[in-house]
């Protein structure tokens, strides 16, 4: 379902698809939402546990023109790690920032585009911009004092697709997480 899901992300952002997909168990509803000079643009969230990955979707995503992503915002934001923590508007605040910078990031690509002439900056009539959070450790968690909910109800409320990437491994998830929590070492 992972690579389904990629996909039809690709071919949604760049105005081959549009789509709704349902595996029984995550249900992904793109909406477009309008951005700057009449482009079509969606934003998306990729959620991955460790070991998923996720890097790697993230980068072949961003290697389309028309994509691009401002990656693990929260990694070293230690400021927007607790935001996202505190409240529901703390998650909507770091979710409107990470557009902000994802829109930031496509004026500058179509720009780059302009300059190599041919007409490049044109070919993106529609455009997506994602972040990357990590599922269960530093991002989004469960759990009584869990943020996933808040992140459930931004993402509807802001009519933004999810990209969930799990392992189904959760022993070797455990001793890795462990691992890296002993040794101090990603």
């Amino acid at each position: 379902m992972t690579l389904i899901v990629f996909l039809a992300t690709l071919l949604f952002a760049v105005g081959h698809a549009t789509v709704n997909l349902d595996d029984g168990h995550n249900v992904v509803d793109f909406k477009r939402d309008p951005a700057s000079n009449d482009r079509s643009h969606v934003q998306f969230v990729i959620l991955a546990a460790s070991s998923t990955g996720s890097t790697w979707v993230n980068h072949v995503l961003t290697t389309h023109p028309c994509v691009v992503s401002v990656g693990e915002l929260l990694i070293n934001n230690e400021s927007l790690q607790r935001q996202i923590h505190t409240s529901r508007a703390g998650m909507r605040q770091m979710l409107l920032l990470a557009a902000q910078d994802g829109r930031r990031l496509m004026r500058a690509r179509i720009k780059k585009l302009s300059g190599q002439g041919g007409g490049r900056d044109q070919m993106c009539t529609q455009t997506a911009s994602g972040i990357k959070l990590k599922l269960y450790t530093r991002d989004i968690t469960f759990g009584r004092d869990g943020n996933i909910d808040w992140l459930r109800e931004e993402l509807g409320d802001l009519g933004w697709p999810l990209l969930l990437l799990e392992r189904t491994n959760l022993l070797d998830i455990e001793i890795g997480r462990i691992s890296r929590t002993l040794t101090k070492q990603l």
